[in-house]
């Protein structure tokens, strides 16, 4: 069954606020509520948009607040 849906942002496009890793998170949770299958799904779509991505602002934008990359892996950094 297809839906129509419709997506606000008060996010400047082009601005280099990672828009489009908001974007692709957005559309990933509509397929899934599993942290790791909506990151990889979101950078997925973040790679189409960009052509290849690190991922590094769709972790973040899925897992909010700041994070750090270590030996090739993500991890959010204390929200203290």
């Amino acid at each position: 069954m297809l839906k129509n849906s419709t997506i606000k942002s008060d996010i400047p496009e082009g601005s280099g606020l990672g828009s489009s890793a908001a974007l692709s998170v957005a559309l990933a949770r509509c397929f899934s509520t599993d942290p790791h299958r909506i990151f990889t799904t979101a950078k997925d779509f973040e790679d189409e948009f960009h052509a290849g991505s690190s991922g590094l602002d769709v972790f973040t934008s899925a897992n909010g607040g700041l994070c750090t990359l270590s030996k090739s892996e993500f991890q959010k950094l204390p929200d203290e």
